[in-house]
């Protein structure tokens, strides 16, 4: 099987390359100025989103952590005595998408 195409020469002269890649980059007859003039970015955020900007908000503002509890914590960790029960975990993982998307 040949493949013709590799050896082919290039077709295209410098001066068709530069203004196909002037055009894509909008330096054509100072569109980019124009552009500028008339477009205005806009973000909206879902209220799922936001609904997490308030959890965000509230648990910054709730109690400062456990730090003992946090240490004895790791501690069962690294000494393989830490159990975790799955089912609390999965339990705590639906009320919180149940909050999320209410």
């Amino acid at each position: 099987m040949a493949i013709h195409t590799i050896n082919r020469p290039l077709t295209a002269s410098i001066s068709t390359v530069k203004q196909v890649a002037a055009t894509e980059t909008g330096i054509v007859r100072g569109s980019v100025q124009a552009d500028k003039a008339q477009h205005t970015d806009k973000l909206q955020l879902s209220p799922e989103s936001l609904r997490l900007q308030e959890m965000e908000a509230s648990v910054s503002t709730e109690l400062p952590v456990d730090m003992e509890r946090v240490k004895a914590l790791r501690a069962s960790i690294a000494n393989g005595e830490y159990q975790v029960d799955a089912t609390k975990i999965a339990k705590k993982m639906l009320d919180l998408e149940g909050e999320l998307f209410k």
